[in-house]
């Protein structure tokens, strides 16, 4: 799995039209709810898969391919100068999904409380008698809609899927959405 980059770039390697970056290390990081990841950015897919290993006693081959963080961007055929960019190889995503909630507003308020409590009277028997005691207390005085980041535990099930939708979200934030496939 991994995203394609569809767009022309000039890189340490030359020319390329479809630039593959894939994951290749997820972390969950459930107290901080997010996962942690790092990318390979490589000329093409081709090259990133000549870069795993079928068995573990394997020598690791050479990553032929393999880009450097830095390239050249060019966004249609009319752009000759290009955009020169970084694209990051380290990445947290928030395992968060927004909703919209109402939130108690407080106020500090003065509150007069009638307290029950049990005397005798002359006779010797019991009665209720109240006091009226004022007090200091936290009390609801409106309420408003407020966004939110409320966790989503079921992210971490699946982090590289969550990882990866989170890599498109952030490259497109450099390049044209519809110009990255995740594959």
């Amino acid at each position: 799995m991994g995203l394609r980059l569809n767009v022309d770039l000039d890189t340490n390697l030359g020319f390329t039209d479809n630039a593959y970056i894939r994951i290749e290390t997820c972390r969950v990081n459930k107290v901080q709810a997010q996962i942690e990841y790092t990318t390979t950015c490589w000329l093409n897919k081709s090259s990133a898969d000549k870069f795993y290993r079928k068995y573990l006693d394997e020598k690791m081959p050479n990553a032929e391919g393999l880009l450097t963080k830095e390239l050249v961007f060019y966004k249609d055929s009319e752009d000759a100068e290009g955009t020169e960019l970084t694209i990051d190889n380290f990445y947290k995503a928030p395992a968060v999904e927004l909703v919209v909630e109402k939130v108690p507003i407080y106020e500090s308020k003065e509150i007069d409380k009638v307290i029950p409590y049990v005397s005798f009277d002359e006779n010797g028997d019991e009665v209720v008698i109240e006091k009226t005691v004022k007090s200091i207390e936290e009390v609801i005085v409106r309420e408003e809609t407020k966004e939110r980041q409320k966790i989503n535990f079921e992210l971490f099930d699946n982090p590289f899927k969550h990882a990866y939708e989170d890599l498109k979200k952030q490259l497109s934030k450099i390049f044209p959405k519809d110009k990255i496939e995740i594959e």
